[in-house]
């Protein structure tokens, strides 16, 4: 047995397995994103052809394309942070070897867990506020909870993958190597 807890799995075996559960989730919630995106794009061509052809359209929209298109992008944003898709000064890590490089990812990475931990924090508070109030789409009357669980739920897992990167970083920089894998590169 590899990893001596019966499992048949060695301690590279589990890393792996949560590897690929935590993409499967960001994959997932990307998906779900892009599904509600094509949706809104299918439902603005059926306004327009039907204002078009009869004169009718889709009343309430513009609500409905605010909460299909903020939450694709929301959604996205846990695959960003575990693709390390966010923004990097090249000129400054280029240089750098790879352990030092690990180390700075790790620590940025970890820095960007705070944030979005607190955006999490004070967002589930203006959350609660907001629903406690009963707030509601003008148009529609979408309870606002329908726009808040996208967004809440897009930072709990954004800072979980980068927590998941942080710890991946982390071991590279001590073990050494690159903690770039071939799937994270474009």
């Amino acid at each position: 047995m590899a990893g001596g807890d019966g499992s048949g799995l060695g301690e590279a075996g589990r890393h792996g397995r949560a590897r690929r559960v935590a993409d499967a989730i960001c994959e997932g919630l990307a998906h779900v994103g892009m599904v509600l995106i094509s949706l809104f794009m299918v439902l603005q061509i059926v306004e327009i052809v039907g204002r078009k052809a009869v004169g009718s359209s889709i009343l309430g929209l513009s609500e409905i394309g605010q909460l299909f298109v903020m939450s694709c992008i929301c959604l996205t944003w846990p695959l960003v942070f575990r693709r390390d898709g966010h923004i990097a000064v090249e000129f400054l890590t280029d240089p750098l070897r790879p352990r030092p490089l690990a180390l700075l990812k790790a620590v940025v990475a970890l820095m960007s867990a705070a944030f979005v931990c607190a955006l999490t924090y004070y967002a589930f508070g203006q959350a609660r506020a907001q629903i406690a109030k009963g707030d509601i789409s003008p148009t529609l009357h979408i309870p606002i909870l329908w726009y808040w669980v996208p967004l809440l739920l897009a930072m709990a897992a954004s800072a979980i993958a980068c927590l998941a990167q942080a710890a991946r970083h982390a071991v590279a920089a001590v073990l050494g190597g690159s903690s770039t894998r071939a799937a994270d590169r474009p």
